[in-house]
């Protein structure tokens, strides 16, 4: 018996489907992902774009409506259909009855439609007309931060372990969402914040997902798997009714991303891995860990643990960085197609999930269906993975993608 499938052993020994899983599964698979999955996707509501003109004061002191007020002093713009026809970031200067008028852009800063927020990121630091293409950058921070952190932080796991990691995480996107609220007044520091708080964002996801695998029988990884991404959906579809109540970013910011700190507290529930404790020679630590799981499911671990994991202290395993994706055609491969999967599914995802502020109705309720719609989805890839493997099922969703995609483009054309 090789040594992977001795561990494997061990773990059915001290139980790899009690009540240790299940208490870990809804902990940290489920009870954490919602929460973390709020700061993880918080920024995609903090940077909505409300309706917007050009402010011109003194309408205080007539009875002219705000249509009126508009058309005495916007020029008109047939694209700007939220705002009416009038322009977003151009007003008249002179007299319009006379025909001395001109357009000139927004002297006296904005107005904004209140319908439905009271404050957003954009609309307190004017990131409007010329500026607005500090949301669109504000937003590939946020990703480039994700993406980085990801490899630096899943190499970190390997390297100093699973559970040190998962606090790590925890505690830099708190603190990284939490400065956003402070630091919008400078955008290169707002940038910089983004970044370093959507580093570890994505890391949380991983930790508890791969301890979970690696305690759990193999029949249960397709249902952890499906256990945290509804988990996610559901955190995410949380986040367009909490903004609809406290309609101000920086109250929604904090609100959606302190109950991650919750789960700092959390740590004697929180195990390190005891297979990677096993492949880095921590034989003594990977007993005790062994014993919690085992204390829980009231079970023993095995007689002869101790001289079975000394066949791990002999050559502790290999940590690979990056490149080791890229250390033989199949892995080259293999990883080059899950990066353009991964990067064309994502490309689509926030595609749509930016357009939501482009739809007529409730911004809110909007992004909440198109979020839970996503449920159907994972109970369907759970069960199509186990009767018919990954591989197919990557492929029908793929198809799907694609053949979904085709309709919305004639909608879309047709609409203009």
């Amino acid at each position: 018996m090789d040594e992977e499938s001795e561990f494997d052993s061990i773990i059915e020994a001290v139980g790899n489907n009690g009540k240790f899983q299940k208490r870990f599964n809804w902990a940290f698979n489920f009870a954490l992902i919602f929460v973390a999955a709020m700061p993880y996707q918080n920024i995609i509501n903090s940077l909505a774009v409300p309706d917007h003109w050009c402010f011109i004061p003194g309408r205080e002191s007539t009875n002219y409506t705000l249509d009126e007020w508009k058309t005495k002093h916007l020029p008109k713009d047939n694209s700007s259909i939220e705002n009416n026809g009038f322009s977003n970031c151009q007003m008249f200067t002179g007299n319009i009855l006379n025909g001395t008028s001109e357009e000139i852009n927004c002297q006296n800063g904005w107005e904004y439609d209140k319908t439905w927020y009271d404050l957003t990121a954009p609309s307190q630091g004017s990131w409007v007309c010329n500026d607005s293409i500090n949301v669109a950058n504000a937003f590939i921070f946020s990703r480039l931060g994700e993406v980085i952190g990801s490899m630096i932080f899943g190499q970190l796991a390997d390297t100093i372990g699973r559970k040190p990691v998962f606090f790590i995480t925890v505690i830099l996107v708190a603190i990284g969402r939490m400065l956003l609220i402070v630091t919008w007044h400078s955008v290169p520091l707002f940038f910089l914040v983004m970044f370093l708080g959507s580093f570890p964002s994505y890391s949380i996801f991983q930790g508890p997902l791969v301890i979970a695998m690696e305690i759990s029988k193999t029949e249960n990884r397709a249902y952890i798997a499906m256990l945290q991404c509804i988990s996610a959906t559901l955190g995410v579809c949380s986040l367009p009714l909490m903004m609809w109540v406290l309609r101000d970013w920086r109250y929604f910011i904090a609100v959606s991303t302190l109950p991650c700190i919750v789960f700092i507290f959390f740590g004697k529930f929180m195990i390190e891995s005891p297979r990677w404790l096993a492949n880095r020679g921590k034989a003594s630590k990977c007993i005790r860990e062994l014993e919690t799981i085992a204390r829980m499911n009231n079970t023993k671990v095995p007689d002869n643990i101790a001289s079975i994991l000394t066949k791990f202290n002999g050559e502790r395993e290999k940590i690979y960085g990056i490149m080791g994706l890229f250390s033989s055609w199949r892995l080259t491969k293999n990883g080059t197609l899950l990066m353009l999967g991964w990067s064309s599914a994502m490309l689509i995802y926030y595609t749509f999930t930016f357009n939501i502020n482009n739809l007529e109705g409730n911004p809110f309720m909007n992004f909440f269906w198109q979020g839970i719609a996503e449920i159907p989805a994972y109970f369907a890839a759970k069960y199509t993975s186990d009767y018919l493997g990954r591989r197919w099922t990557n492929f029908i969703a793929f198809a799907g993608t694609f053949l979904g995609c085709i309709p919305i483009l004639f909608i879309i054309h047709g609409n203009y």
